[in-house]
Order: structure tokens, then C-alpha cells, then sequence
């Protein structure tokens, strides 16, 4: 019986443990997205939004926000900022092939490189 007691509170102290952890990277999530709708609307729109996407490294709004980013640059429309651009949207396409927003991000970086030459 005692044995059976501690196989219990064991197992409801790694239940607690698994809760902690996954409730922690829900908030994680939530500050990504959170941080995203902040640096769109931000008067230092790609500071913001740098700032925004260094944060949320790993997170499934890490995507949506290089977007952004690469977007916010293409419109800046100076050389650095293309090629900055460039840079945001390929390391997005390079970090998640898979991700249903490739195909968006390869064609900032078109653009932006239509517009360098």
C-alpha cells in the first residue's frame, strides 16, 4: 500500500509538472501574437516588429510576423531595406519549408529583388 501511495503523488506531481509546462508555452504563444498586433500598429513599424520577431523565434506567429517584417522593408523601398527584406523573408522560408506562408514570403523577396536591379 505505501508503495501505491507514492506511485500516486508521483504521478500527480509529473501531471502538475506537464500542466506547468504546457501552460507556459500557451503564454509564450499568446505574447508572440500579442507582440505581433502591438508592432503592427507601432510608429517605428519595422523596429517594432524586429523586436517583435526575435521574441517569438520558434513560435507559429514567427512566420506571420517575418511577413510583416519583409513587407514593412519591401514598402521602406531603400537598397538596405530591400535587401533586408530579402534576408527576413528567406530565413522565414528557410526555418519552416513547409509553412503555408512560403509561397508569400518568396514573393516579397522577388519583389524586393525586382526592385534592386
Amino acid at each position: 500500500m505505501n508503495n501505491m501511495f507514492k506511485a500516486l503523488i508521483v504521478a500527480g506531481v509529473l501531471a502538475m509538472v506537464v500542466i506547468v509546462i504546457q501552460n507556459n508555452a500557451r503564454e509564450s504563444e499568446l505574447d508572440a501574437w500579442r507582440a505581433r498586433t502591438a508592432a503592427r500598429t507601432a510608429e517605428q513599424n519595422t523596429e517594432a516588429l524586429e523586436e517583435a520577431l526575435s521574441s517569438a523565434s520558434g513560435s507559429p506567429a514567427s512566420a506571420f510576423i517575418s511577413y510583416d517584417l519583409a513587407q514593412a522593408y519591401l514598402t521602406e523601398g531603400e537598397p538596405a531595406d530591400l535587401e533586408r527584406a530579402i534576408q527576413v523573408a528567406e530565413a522565414a522560408i528557410e526555418e519552416d519549408p513547409g509553412e503555408p506562408l512560403s509561397s508569400w514570403l518568396q514573393r516579397v523577396a522577388d519583389s524586393a529583388r525586382s526592385f534592386q536591379n
